[in-house]
């Protein structure tokens, strides 16, 4: 969603939208050899459990954002989310991959990424789905706060045929863009919890009974 909404109501272009969003893999690259070192030592599920719910809280932090952020202020908490994600992705291939027998560990990884890429489809189906339904009711809603007759009059001031026009249209898209800052928020603060449920249920998975070499993991 970020790139969409940097670029539709925020003004970026699209070399802009990925340098703010590119931040995620910064420390991302950094973190993904530690993780591959300490999911030889600790128990995988503890990792995971760590990395889903530091990306949760790094998603809840987002779920503040407003239109008067800057480029930093959007980009650092993805910054900081990168360092979840190979704690999540490297020890949770660790954990799947030592549930199998060697024979199998090839199509176990392919049915992993399989069902990664599929799931991710679905997701990103689904979250786009929600943003545009949850703007649509913000939308009304603010719609609904904006019709007061002299709260619009004190706005647009004393204008012409076509400076009403013009102010209507600049008005509709101020109400436009807080309604998508406003679902924004919201399908953040949904990811989030959605983030810390899923931390909790890696618990429901066995310990791994055999180490398996992560090193290659990219």
């Amino acid at each position: 969603l970020t790139p969409l909404w940097l670029q539709s109501y925020m003004g970026y272009t699209a070399t802009w939208s990925g340098f703010v969003t590119a931040a995620t893999g910064v420390l991302a690259v950094v973190m993904a050899p530690v993780a591959a070192m300490l999911s030889q030592k600790i128990d995988p599920r503890k990792l995971v459990f760590i990395g889903v719910l530091w990306l949760g809280i790094m998603t809840y932090v987002r779920s503040f954002a407003s239109t008067d952020m800057t480029a930093w202020d959007i980009a650092w908490p993805m910054l900081l989310q990168g360092v979840g994600l190979p704690l999540f992705f490297v020890p949770l291939t660790s954990l799947a991959l030592a549930s199998v027998d060697d024979e199998e560990t090839a199509s176990a990884a392919g049915i992993m990424n399989f069902l990664r890429t599929f799931s991710g489809a679905i997701a990103t189906s689904v979250v786009t789905t929600l943003w545009d339904n949850s703007t649509t009711a913000f939308r009304y809603d603010l719609v609904e706060r904006a019709q007061n007759p002299l709260h619009i009059a004190s706005l647009m001031g004393d204008m012409s045929a076509t400076g009403e026009k013009m102010a209507t249209y600049t008005l509709d898209f101020l109400i436009q863009t807080q309604a998508v800052m406003l679902s924004t928020n919201h399908v953040m603060l949904m990811v989030a919890f959605t983030f810390a449920f899923a931390a909790t249920s890696i618990w429901l998975a066995p310990k791994p009974t055999k180490q398996v070499d992560t090193s290659a993991v990219h």
